[in-house]
C-alpha cells in the first residue's frame, strides 16, 4: 500500500513538473555576419572567396558567395573583424574594423574594382 502511494505521489509530482513553464531559456552570444558582393556597376559578383578575420585573435573564417552575390557567416565569435573578398580578374576588396556584437547580424556590403 505505502509502495502504491509512493508511486502515485512521484507521478504527480512529475507532471506538475511538466506542466510548469521554464523560465530558461538558451542564451545567444554568437552573431552573424552576411553581406553582398558586387562590382563597380552594381552587377552581383558570384563565387567570390570572402574571408572574415577576427583581429584580436587571428582567427579566420571562410566562405564563397552565391549565385546572388550574397555570403553568411553564421554562428561567428563577437568581435572585431577585418572582411576581405577575392574574386578573379577584381582587385582585393578589403573592410577593416566591422564590429559583430552579441545576437546581432551584421551586415557589410562589397563593391570590387576591375584588376588593372
Amino acid at each position: 500500500m505505502l509502495l502504491k502511494r509512493s508511486v502515485v505521489f512521484l507521478a504527480a509530482v512529475g507532471v506538475v513538473l511538466c506542466l510548469i513553464p521554464s523560465p530558461l531559456h538558451a542564451q545567444v552570444v554568437n552573431a552573424t555576419l552576411l553581406g553582398t558582393v558586387t562590382d563597380v556597376s552594381g552587377a552581383v559578383v558570384a563565387d567570390a572567396k570572402v574571408t572574415a578575420l577576427e583581429q584580436n585573435t587571428g582567427i579566420s573564417h571562410t566562405t564563397q558567395t552565391n549565385g546572388s552575390g550574397n555570403y553568411v557567416f553564421p554562428d561567428m565569435p563577437p568581435g572585431i573583424y577585418t572582411i576581405s573578398v577575392e574574386v578573379t580578374g577584381f582587385k582585393l576588396d578589403t573592410r577593416k574594423d566591422v564590429a559583430l556584437l552579441v545576437n546581432t547580424a551584421s551586415a557589410s556590403m562589397s563593391s570590387c574594382s576591375p584588376a588593372v
